[in-house]
């Protein structure tokens, strides 16, 4: 832990769990993922205030509901393609997982709640322009709190 004393911070790419490379299909940035990853690095005694997370601005739709059929789709086109997608976290009759506005909500409050450093995002263009649906503005809005 000596090296990260001479950090600033450490984000954590809590996302990418599954997608083509893998052998199953699921949510690439499942909750108790993003929660084993914080922990575990609190656990080997790194300061709280320097752990960023990882937030994805994209999801990953499985074609044919194999690993090899994975397709990912940015944000905006989810939200774009599916009516109603910015309130959900996964379309499941089409093998598509994403972190909609209610995961994003959940995972900025785990930040606030345990003290951590902030939100990183992969990657900001994939957001929508449209307020009302924008991860970005919801990220904003729970950590300006």
């Amino acid at each position: 832990m000596d090296m990260v004393n001479e950090m600033n911070f450490v984000t954590l790419m809590a996302y990418d769990r599954t997608g083509s490379w893998s052998s199953t299909i699921g949510p690439h940035a499942p909750f108790e993922y993003y929660e084993e990853l914080a922990d575990a690095c609190i656990e080997l005694g790194m300061p709280k205030e320097k752990i960023i997370m990882g937030l994805p601005f994209y999801g990953n739709r499985f074609d044919g509901g194999t690993p090899k059929g994975a397709v990912t789709l940015s944000y905006k086109q989810i939200v774009d393609m599916y009516p109603g997608a910015e309130g959900k976290d996964a379309i499941e009759d089409i093998y598509l997982w994403y972190d909609g506005m209610p995961m994003i909500r959940r995972k900025c409050e785990y930040i606030m709640s345990n003290l951590l450093g902030g939100a990183m995002i992969w990657e900001i263009s994939q957001d929508t322009p449209d307020a009302s649906k924008s991860l970005l503005y919801l990220i904003d809005s729970i950590l300006k709190k």
